[in-house]
Parts: C-alpha cells; structure tokens; sequence
C-alpha cells in the first residue's frame, strides 16, 4: 500500500485583545475575510526566515529543498503547463500566453471553416495589465476578423478592473463577444447562419459591489 501523512501547524503572536475595530469593518462591500498584502508573494527565503515565529528543523530544510528541485524539473514544468491550458485554454509561451485552443477552428454558414489565432500577456510580463488580441479568417467569405484590448488592475481592495476593448468580428446575434458563443472548437454547424458582421469599441469598469459580487 502507498499512503502519506499530513501535518498542519499554526502559531500566533502579538494577539491583541478586545480591539477597536473600524466603521467598515462590517460593511459588506469593504470586508475582506483574509487580507494579504501585495508584498507577500515577492518574500524570499531570507524574508519568510525574519517572520516566521518557529526556525524550521533541518527535514523541515529539506522538504523545502526537495520541492524546490521539482518544480524546476522539466517533466514538471510541462505538467503544470498541460493542466494550465486545460484550465484555461492558454498556452504558456514565456510571458505570452497563446490561445484560447477551443477557439481555434470553429465553423458557420457564413465564414465556412473559421481559423483564429489569439495571444495575451501572463503574469510574468505584468500582474497589473494584461495585453490581448486575436486575428481569424474564414475560407467561404474571405474576410480578416480581430480584435484588440487592454485589462489594467486599479484596485485590489476594492477588487477594480479597468478594460478597453476593439472588435471587428462576425458576432452570433443575442451574443456577446466575451461569451462562449459561437466561435468554439465545439461548433462545426453549417446551419448556424444567425450572425452579424459588427465593429464595436468597449470601455468599461468591474468593481466588487459586495462579497461574491461584481458589477
């Protein structure tokens, strides 16, 4: 038999007793229930050695080395790439991320056999803006479609998104052009002939209203 166990330890310190809390404190648009500070994914080692309460034991030392080798392996870097692309349809590809894959060919009345091509930017280029387009084509109507935005992150508390969007694309009508819709791997229907050839300049705002609501 294979097995493993776990362990989980937590230690506090400088707990503060019956402190006074904010007026907001309990506001459903400005509570967050954990509250991570920006800095704290860009700690090294020598910067988690000063806060952490407790020195790690030397196999507590060789549990962090062991993972750390791992992940630079190669086999490992291309699973977690894999199940990156199938969770989000994007290539990892350096900072650019190629995809969405299930965009990549798609079929209609209209444009015949569609192929598209579509790229971002990752959070190696920027964790603040990302940069996205796409260019398709399709066989019947030869006709070049694409499609330009920018997503810039305002705010993290609260969560703020500010993106500009351009499109000059054949949109299924009732559709919108962030959707799934129509332009999908998933759809090969020569009967599909419900489209609009459309041009359409976006400029919006995302805003966290209230916990687990966007607007």
């Amino acid at each position: 038999t294979f097995g493993f166990f776990g362990r989980k330890y937590t230690s506090r310190k400088n707990i503060k007793l019956n402190p006074d809390f904010p007026n907001l404190f309990f506001s459903l648009t400005e509570f967050r229930e954990i509250e991570v500070k920006n800095s704290a994914s860009s700690y090294d080692r020598t910067g988690w050695d000063t806060i952490r309460h407790k020195d790690l034991s030397e196999k507590e030392k060789n549990i962090y080395l062991m993972v750390d080798s791992v992940k630079e392996q190669p086999t490992f870097k291309k699973i977690e790439n894999f199940v990156y692309l199938l969770g989000t349809g994007y290539l990892k590809r350096g900072f650019i991320e190629f995809g969405p894959y299930y965009k990549v060919y798609s079929r209609n009345a209209i444009e015949g056999h569609r192929v598209r091509l579509g790229a971002r930017t990752g959070n190696s280029f920027s964790k603040k803006i990302e940069l996205n387009g796409y260019m398709a084509f399709g066989l019947d109507d030869q006709k070049t479609k694409y499609g330009l935005g920018t997503k810039l992150k305002l705010y993290r508390e609260p969560w703020t998104l500010a993106q500009i969007n351009y499109y000059k694309d054949m949109i299924q009508l009732g559709a919108n052009l962030g959707d799934f819709g129509s332009d999908n791997i998933f759809s090969v229907s020569a009967k599909n002939d419900k489209l609009l050839f459309i041009e359409k300049f976006e400029l919006g705002i995302e805003r966290d209203l209230m916990k687990s609501m966007t607007g």
